[in-house]
């Protein structure tokens, strides 16, 4: 039956006049599959139409907007778009006084990049070429955040928490396997804290602590994480 109504559609197609035989060739080609260059130029665009929007709204939908920016950079990856190079931390916006809810948020960040030093440190200890290369890099960028977040606070008239002696590391971390998932966790953690200080900032901190969510959220796909919807925002099913 099923051979019969195909056939009978191709009759119908191809007895069709012209103009319906165009139709339907034209309704076809619409149906044809979107390449992963356009899918990802569209990600992009959604992505920077995200962090344009973030100064004209409310903080909790600024955080949302900055969530859905890193998630929609994600996949333009994963479709095959090149990674925005890495921010530099020394061109932040310059100082301006924080408000409690904002330094808290600097404060906080202190404390993951602090952590993400020592993380890192453990994680080049297991990796060899290429991968090792990548967490000396990632191991550089975290110090140089810490200590432009440490100089921004103390810019502020507070002082910097202090580093903790050492950390307790999630789950023991004793080969490639196990410290490529670790540097994924820092990264995710990290995106998270960011994410609570684009809700907690306005202004030009808002648009940089937006920036520093997409990159955490970039840097754990190259250690091997996968997007998601969302990232830096609770995961709904676990907090159902």
């Amino acid at each position: 039956m099923a051979t019969a109504s195909a056939a009978a559609s191709a009759q119908a197609t191809i007895g069709a006049s012209p103009s319906a035989r165009a139709s339907a060739s034209a309704t076809s080609a619409s149906a044809a599959p979107v390449g992963n260059a356009v899918l990802a130029a569209r990600e992009s665009a959604l992505a920077t139409l995200c962090a344009t929007e973030l100064l004209a709204v409310s903080p909790a939908l600024a955080r949302l907007l900055a969530s859905v920016s890193a998630g929609a950079a994600q996949r333009a990856v994963v479709l095959g778009a090149q990674a925005p190079a890495a921010s530099d931390p020394t061109s932040a916006s310059a100082p301006t006084r924080p408000s409690a809810a904002e330094l808290s948020s600097l404060q906080a960040a202190l404390g993951a990049e602090d952590a993400a030093v020592y993380g890192y440190g453990v994680i080049g200890a297991q990796l060899s070429g290429s991968d090792r290369g990548l967490a000396s890099t990632d191991f550089d960028l975290h110090r140089a955040h810490r200590d432009a977040l440490s100089a921004r606070i103390t810019a502020a008239g507070a002082r910097p928490q202090a580093a903790a002696a050492a950390y307790l590391l999630p789950f023991d971390v004793t080969d490639a396997g196990s410290a490529r998932r670790l540097a994924t966790l820092l990264e995710t953690r990290l995106a998270a804290v960011y994410a609570n200080g684009v809700q907690a900032a306005t202004g030009a901190p808002r648009s940089e602590a937006a920036t520093e969510l997409r990159a955490a959220a970039l840097r754990s796909l190259s250690w091997g994480g996968t997007p998601t919807a969302f990232p830096g925002l609770p995961d709904p099913a676990s907090s159902a």
